[in-house]
């Protein structure tokens, strides 16, 4: 890491006062890269790991505003991507990438309950809001090792679980529908190749999508009474399951970005 003091020694000895994304690259890093995840050769703090050469399981760090009395706050955010969307681009902050990379670990805490979170407890709501934001004092030096650790423990608890449980593009797919990330409009006449740059909607045509390839074949097979505009929008949109001439030439495009994303990979230092 660089770094000649451990996360465990910081918090026992007095040591020079850490920036918040030292701290983050200091404790995170010494449980992350154990796992496969390796920390991007960006300004930016990214620990990334790579799985079956396609899934990336992303965590990163988040200023935040603290709640007093500390006067400094962070979150910690993880999330999902495949070399599949149009680009990868991790030499921009968290803030550029915040429309996608925003699952803090509150956020993987709720998704763990049975309760939809409006029918959520007193105490798992306050649970909730100790792993959404991490608050420290910036002026006493042992104050933001110490928290991260916790939140390091937090992360380790509810987030670095489901992250490893996302190993496949159908759990991709299933992760990318319950936060909403994931567009179906992509299929169309034009390819939506120019679309925004975390679209992974081509990952329904790559797998071959059963539940979506069904709905819409009742409805191009009028199983469904659909009104026109509908069916003309969706039986253009099936075509891409059964023309096997638009299926190529939308693999070629998606061989295009996995190619050009590993490139980036690479040169961040995330494959070898």
């Amino acid at each position: 890491m660089g770094n000649f003091f451990t996360s465990s020694q910081i918090l026992n000895k007095e040591v020079k006062k850490l920036s918040l994304n030292a701290a983050f690259k200091l404790v995170f890093g010494e449980a992350l890269e154990p796992l496969g995840f390796k920390l991007v050769k960006s300004r930016y703090p990214y620990f990334v790991r790579i799985i079956n050469g396609e899934i990336l399981h992303i965590i990163t760090i988040k200023t935040e505003q603290a709640s007093y009395p500390e006067d400094k706050a962070f979150t910690i955010l993880g999330g999902i991507a495949t070399v599949y969307r149009p680009k990868i681009d991790f030499s921009v902050s968290i803030s550029n990438n915040y429309n996608w990379l925003r699952a803090d670990i509150g956020i993987f805490y709720l998704s763990t309950l049975d309760n939809d979170v409006y029918f959520i407890s007193d105490e798992e709501r306050m649970i909730h809001h100790s792993l959404a934001r991490f608050n420290y004092f910036s002026k006493v030096p042992k104050s933001l090792p110490s928290v991260m650790s916790e939140a390091l423990e937090g992360a380790k608890k509810y987030m670095l679980p489901q992250l490893d449980s996302i190993n496949s593009l159908e759990k991709c797919i299933a992760y990318f529908e319950k936060k909403m990330l994931i567009d179906k409009n992509c299929f169309d006449s034009k390819h939506n190749y120019d679309s925004y740059d975390y679209d992974e909607g081509f990952l329904y045509l790559i797998t071959d999508n059963a539940e979506l390839k069904e709905s819409w074949r009742q409805i191009v097979e009028h199983e469904k009474d659909v009104s026109d505009e509908v069916f003309k929008k969706i039986n253009e949109r099936y075509q891409f399951f059964i023309n096997p001439i638009l299926k190529e030439e939308v693999m070629a495009e998606l061989n295009k970005r996995k190619s050009r994303n590993i490139s980036t990979l690479k040169t961040l230092g995330i494959i070898d």
